[in-house]
């Protein structure tokens, strides 16, 4: 089943340009570890204005998400990547959705067909 991995983020106003030069980078060097490009957007409105950056990563499966995610955490780069991001947003939220779509239906029924029988068993 995919999933999506969104992190939520509050980047101050002064460091948004030194955040687009490290989104660029970034990209660039997840794309060569095989992540999928992230989709990325800003509050319109809301008590953070527009200082809220959220980016999304569809994931074919938690397979893929886990081995990809091993592979940034062993990865030197990857890894002066993360430490240096820290110090562009005041605050981060990190969220895992499961995607329920067509493509995902028979997964889908799958998994609360079990969850059923596991509740009637208790």
């Amino acid at each position: 089943m995919r999933i999506v991995y969104r992190q939520i983020q509050n980047i101050p106003f002064e460091m948004w340009m030194k955040e687009l030069e490290l989104e660029h980078i970034t990209d660039e060097e997840e794309a060569r570890l095989g992540h999928p490009m992230p989709k990325r957007y800003r509050y319109y409105s809301g008590g953070e204005n527009s200082q809220t950056r959220v980016h999304e990563r569809v994931y074919e499966d938690f397979e893929q998400f886990g081995r990809l995610f091993e592979e940034w955490a062993e990865d030197e780069t990857g890894q002066k990547l993360e430490i240096e991001r820290h110090n562009y947003y005041n605050w981060e939220r990190e969220e895992l959705y499961l995607i329920d779509d067509p493509a995902d239906v028979g997964k889908l029924r799958k998994e609360l067909e079990a969850m059923s029988r596991m509740a009637e068993e208790e």
